[in-house]
């Protein structure tokens, strides 16, 4: 604010407590069929390394090109599909019983100790199962507390509780409107009400722009 930059809320990150997050109890009955689901199917989560050859992109990228379904990349609050890029970090994936991937993340770097998150996530809308990003998800957070880690990001869901208070500026409500009726642009809503089925820890995520731009400018 001393500098000059005005503030706005861009929506809110969805935080796993690893340390505390288990699949015991009844209210985990759900994880717990997902899991037993796919081991029934011979279906198992992996870690991969880089250096990744052309064959594996070459699936990965039909996987991509699959799951667009004809649509251009966004890349605004999530990674998108780059060689360069994804050569550069672990991949998590699923494979089906004959060994096929069906469904892959990168495991993006994180610079905050104890904290781990992804970035890209796809899969193949012919072949993966309903419930395969949920087996993933799972796979990830226990894979990671066994690693101690002790918090995953499951990332933004953009414009969340954004404009929602009497006293919000004008250009706040106007993106809480985004928010409602955006959902041939944007699965606004959608995405948010997928990330409470694993946690309902929120943290406000804010964009910081110079008062000599205009908001409009500073996003596109």
């Amino acid at each position: 604010h001393d500098y000059g930059f005005h503030f706005m809320k861009f929506g809110e990150t969805a935080v796993v407590d690893l340390e505390n997050f288990t699949l015991e109890g009844k209210s985990k009955k759900a994880f717990r069929n997902v899991l037993n689901k796919f081991a029934k199917e011979n279906m198992h989560f992996e870690i991969i390394n880089p250096p990744y050859d052309a064959s594996l992109f070459a699936d990965l990228k039909a996987i991509s090109d699959k799951w667009l379904e004809g649509r251009a990349e966004r890349g605004f609050s999530m990674g998108y599909f780059d060689e360069d890029y994804l050569n550069r970090s672990p991949m998590a994936v699923v494979k089906d019983e004959a060994g096929a991937i069906i469904a892959f993340a990168n495991l993006m770097p994180v610079y905050k100790e104890g904290w781990a998150t992804i970035d890209l996530m796809r899969y193949d809308p012919e072949e993966a199962p309903a419930g395969t990003m949920d087996f993933m998800f799972l796979n990830l957070f226990l894979h990671f507390k066994e690693e101690g880690m002790k918090f995953f990001d499951l990332g933004m869901a953009p414009l969340a509780n954004v404009g929602i208070n009497e006293q919000s500026f004008l250009r706040e409500k106007l993106a809480y409107f985004v928010f409602k009726f955006g959902s041939s642009v944007y699965s606004f809503e959608g995405l948010r009400s997928y990330k409470r089925k694993f946690t309902e820890d929120w943290e406000p995520k804010y964009t910081g722009y110079s008062h000599r731009s205009s908001l409009l400018f500073t996003v596109l």
